[in-house]
């Protein structure tokens, strides 16, 4: 999957501002707990604390390998990304002060 393909959808909401419950489509992508997690499927009502089983994959916990032109903006350490307007494959790393791409 490349990074085009998600759908940023911000913080993960339960129900719309009616009551009714909210749905997530595939590459949904959210923000819940403080983790990231991304819809494998069509998702209502189940909160993705839930994990896998509940269609939710967390990007908090997995290695993600992004595909796109722009540098990833939610990239954690141990996350790849592969520039394809350069053709270059970088690894997210940290230092004692901050967190940067280096080439591979």
């Amino acid at each position: 999957m490349r990074v085009d393909q998600f759908n940023y959808r911000g913080k993960f909401k339960l129900k719309n501002s009616d009551g009714s419950k909210v749905t997530y489509a595939n590459h949904d992508v959210v923000v819940f707990n403080g983790k990231t997690f991304i819809a494998s499927g069509s998702i209502v009502g189940k909160t993705p604390d839930l994990g896998e089983k509940a269609g939710w994959i967390s990007l908090s916990d997995n290695q993600v390998l992004y595909e796109s032109n722009d540098e990833p903006f939610y990239a954690k350490v141990g996350d790849e990304w592969f520039n394809t307007s350069t053709g270059i494959k970088y690894k997210r790393i940290e230092n004692d002060f901050n967190e940067f791409w280096v080439e591979i």
